[in-house]
């Protein structure tokens, strides 16, 4: 269930695949920076097969990527046994940005994760600042 990750050009065809495995077979979820379904914007598109041997096989294809399309992918096969997921970065040249965070809410004394989605390539370091 692995995809490498990628660092293409603008206009560039990208392919990343997903196979998974299962009884029942896993339905396979894609998502980009922790968000699903990821967008199907013209040239955007997912197909998923059941090969002979019963594994799973999901493609997210992008006919023409830009840096827009630039992030964290992760891919999630789950049924009702379990759930198994990898990611990886797709990094398109271009300029670098945020995307915007939605508002989180943690309890006191508890752990939580702020994740800081971005694309654009390259990059050196990402710097959290707070108040400003």
């Amino acid at each position: 269930m692995t995809f490498p990750e990628k660092i293409v050009r603008p206009g560039s065809y990208v392919s990343l695949v997903c196979v998974a495995s299962g009884n029942p077979a896993p339905e396979i979820k894609w998502f980009l920076d922790g968000i699903w379904p990821v967008s199907t914007r013209p040239g955007t598109l997912v197909s998923t097969y059941l090969s002979s041997n019963g594994d799973v096989i999901s493609y997210l294809n992008f006919t023409s990527v830009d840096a827009s399309d630039s992030g964290l992918y992760h891919c999630e096969a789950l049924n009702e046994a379990a759930s198994v997921r990898h990611a990886k970065r797709l990094n398109v040249f271009g300029q670098l940005f945020i995307r915007p965070l939605n508002n989180l809410t943690a309890l006191a004394d508890s752990r939580f994760t702020v994740s800081c989605p971005f694309g654009g390539f390259p990059f050196d370091t990402i710097t959290w600042k707070r108040g400003t």
